[in-house]
């Protein structure tokens, strides 16, 4: 099965996609943007903020990042990097219609199909490479988060249609199976 490849600001599972978000009480208008903003305020630049915060969509917080002296970053990948991401992508896709397309993806693996070696699978959209996940250069951390966020909605969900039940006996029976046939009998 062919990975669910997706990248750029038209693709609604991507982090340049523009979307409202609230988080902490501040308004945002992708992930990317929130992404950036926090990565500027770890490292210190506050005027980097402004800039990053005055930014227009998605795609716009990605170009203006790339002039800006982010200061230090050093402790930023991969562990707050990830964490600030899981937390602007927890509040994006935990609702509709998000919510509603990641759990679509299923069963297939997601790849973010971008150059970039941590975020994405580290190909360009037209490389042939990008449909073999043996073949990608990137780390794929984005469909990582992704993915982690899929299992818990499927797992919700699962959980919403398995109804309230109890696993204790008055008795106590143990259920064979093997020679006792295709459904066990109680001994």
């Amino acid at each position: 099965m062919e990975p669910w490849l997706f990248a750029g600001e038209t693709d609604q599972l991507s982090n340049l996609f523009e979307v409202d978000l609230n988080i902490d009480g501040v308004c945002y208008n992708s992930v990317e943007q929130f992404y950036q903003v926090e990565k500027a305020r770890y490292g210190g630049n506050l005027r980097g903020v402004e800039v990053l915060m005055s930014a227009q969509s998605g795609r716009a917080a990605k170009i203006a990042a790339r002039s800006i002296d982010f200061g230090n970053l050093a402790g930023w990948y991969p562990e707050v990097a990830q964490g600030v991401m899981r937390k602007a992508l927890r509040v994006k896709f935990s609702a509709d219609p998000f919510r509603s397309l990641l759990v679509s993806t299923y069963p297939r693996l997601l790849a973010e199909n971008v150059v970039n070696m941590y975020w994405g699978i580290g190909l360009s959209p037209v490389d042939a490479r990008r449909f073999n996940p043996a073949q990608w250069l990137g780390h794929n951390w984005m469909c990582g988060l992704l993915t982690e966020f899929k299992d818990e909605i499927r797992q919700e969900k699962m959980i919403e249609l398995v109804p309230e039940c109890s696993f204790e006996c008055e008795d106590e029976r143990e259920v064979v199976f093997g020679d006792a046939g295709e459904h066990g009998s109680s001994k």
